[in-house]
C-alpha cells in the first residue's frame, strides 16, 4: 500500500511502484495517489489531488477531503491488510496513519521523511517508537534522525533517477557548471526572439501557493523589463496544473508582458532559461541539477508565516541552501519578496558576473553531495527487507 498526497510523491511513487515491480513481479499495489501513479499500474482508492494543500492555515479549506482521505486509507489498512505500508512524504497525513499501521500489525517504510530537523522534532521519537524504516533523500538526514533512534538510511535523492531531467542536461554539465548560452529552442518560447534573454517563471504547483505566488511573479517581471527591454519570460506550467488556475491568479490579465506558457517539455524550458524565479519546493533542486542560476521567493497567509516562524529552527528553506548549508541561492520571503527587490536580483544573475558564477560553482557542490542514482530502487529493497517473511 503506498500513500502520497503531492504531484511529487505521485512522481515518486511511480517510480518506487516500477522498481517493486521489477524486483517482486506480481505485485499488487494500492493506496493514494495520482495519475503518474495510476499510470504505473497503482490502484488509486483516493485521489491524492484531493488533499494537496500548503500551509497551517489553507489546510483548514480542505479539512473535508482529508478526512475522507484519511477515513479510505484507515479501512484499507484494516479490512486488505497490505504486507507494507509506504508512506510517500505528507507528513501531517502520514503521522497520523502509521499508529493504525501498527494496531493492523502492517510493517511501515516512510520515504521521503518528515522534515524533522525544521520542527517538530517528536516526530523522530515517534517514528523511533513505531519502528518504521526510513528512506531518507538528504545526505544529512540520515545521521540527525539516528540520534532519535529512528531506523534511517540514505537512499540518496529520487531527482537523480529522472530520465527526462537526465536529458536535459548537456555532456559535461554536471562537471563544469559552464552553461552560458541562450538555449534558444524551448518548448512553447516560439514568439521570442533568438538573441533575448530567457527568465523563467515557477509560481509553484498548488492553486493555493500560485494564488498569492503568481501576481507577485508578474509584477517582478514588469519591473524586470523596465530594466531588460528585450527579455523574453518562459512560465513552466507544473505538471497536473490546469491552465485555469494560472488564469485565475492574473496570467488572464498579463497580456502586457512577452510570456510563453510550457505545458510540456519542463525541464528543456527550463534549461533554455537564462535566470528562473522560483517559488521555494522541490524545483529549486531540480535548476540547480540543470545548472540555472535562481532567485527563490515565498508568500503565504500571514498567519502561517507567524506560526511557523515560531516553530521552524532552519536557517534556510530552499533544498539547495539546506543541502549545502549555507547561501547558495537567494531567498526573499514575505514581506522582502518585493517585484523590485527580485527584478534586481534576476538582473544581477543575466550577466556572466560574480553572483551568476557563484551559483554555479555552489551547484557543483550540490550536485557531488547528493551522490549516485538508484533512490528507487533501494527503497524497493527496504521494502523488500521488511515484507512479513523475508
Amino acid at each position: 500500500m503506498l500513500v502520497t498526497g503531492e504531484a511529487s510523491g505521485d512522481m515518486h511513487g511511480a517510480r518506487l511502484a516500477a522498481a517493486l515491480r521489477r524486483q517482486l513481479g506480481d505485485v499488487e499495489l494500492f493506496g493514494m495517489g495520482g495519475p503518474m501513479m495510476r499510470e504505473a499500474g497503482v490502484e488509486i482508492l483516493f485521489p491524492a489531488e484531493e488533499v494537496a494543500v500548503v500551509g497551517l492555515v489553507e489546510v483548514l479549506r480542505r479539512l473535508p477531503a482529508i478526512r475522507r482521505g484519511f477515513a479510505r486509507m484507515r479501512q484499507a489498512l484494516a479490512v486488505r491488510r497490505p504486507d507494507v505500508l509506504v508512506c510517500i512524504d505528507l507528513p501531517d497525513f502520514n503521522m497520523r496513519l502509521l499508529p493504525h499501521a501498527a494496531r493492523a500489525n502492517v510493517p511501515v517504510c516512510y520515504y521521503i521523511c518528515p522534515q524533522v530537523w525544521a520542527w517538530r522534532p517528536n516526530r523522530a521519537r515517534r517514528l523511533a517508537e513505531l519502528g518504521t524504516r526510513l528512506a531518507v533523500i538528504l545526505p544529512f538526514e540520515e545521521a540527525f534522525y539516528r540520534r532519535y533512534g529512528a531506523p534511517a538510511t540514505y537512499v540518496g535523492h529520487p531527482l537523480l533517477d529522472d530520465e527526462e531531467l537526465a536529458n536535459a542536461l548537456r555532456p559535461g554539465d554536471e562537471e563544469t557548471g559552464s552553461r552560458e548560452g541562450q538555449g534558444a529552442g524551448a518548448t512553447g518560447d516560439g514568439d521570442a526572439p533568438p538573441d533575448a534573454p530567457r527568465v523563467g517563471l515557477l509560481p509553484g504547483s498548488r492553486p493555493s501557493e500560485i494564488q498569492r505566488i503568481l501576481p507577485l511573479f508578474l509584477a517582478t517581471a514588469r519591473k524586470l523589463r523596465h530594466q531588460v527591454p528585450t527579455v523574453h519570460f518562459l512560465l513552466v506550467q507544473a505538471p497536473g496544473l490546469p491552465r485555469s488556475t494560472l488564469d485565475q491568479a492574473g496570467l488572464a490579465r498579463a497580456g502586457d508582458l512577452p510570456i510563453s506558457i510550457v505545458a510540456h517539455d519542463r525541464y528543456q524550458a527550463m534549461r533554455s532559461c537564462r535566470a528562473v524565479l522560483a517559488a521555494s519546493g522541490t524545483v529549486t533542486l531540480e535548476l540547480a541539477l540543470l545548472n540555472v542560476p535562481t532567485v527563490v521567493a515565498y508568500r503565504t497567509h500571514p498567519l502561517t508565516y507567524a506560526i511557523g516562524r515560531r516553530l521552524v529552527s532552519v536557517s534556510h528553506i530552499s533544498l539547495v541552501n539546506l543541502i549545502a548549508k549555507r547561501t547558495v541561492v537567494p531567498e526573499l520571503l514575505q514581506d522582502n519578496a518585493t517585484p523590485e527587490t527580485l527584478a534586481d536580483h534576476l538582473h544581477a544573475l543575466l550577466a556572466a558576473g560574480p553572483e551568476r558564477k557563484r551559483q554555479l560553482r555552489g551547484f557543483q557542490e550540490v550536485r557531488r553531495l547528493l551522490g549516485a542514482p538508484g533512490a528507487s530502487q533501494r527503497v524497493a529493497r527496504i521494502v523488500l527487507d521488511i515484507l512479513p517473511g523475508a
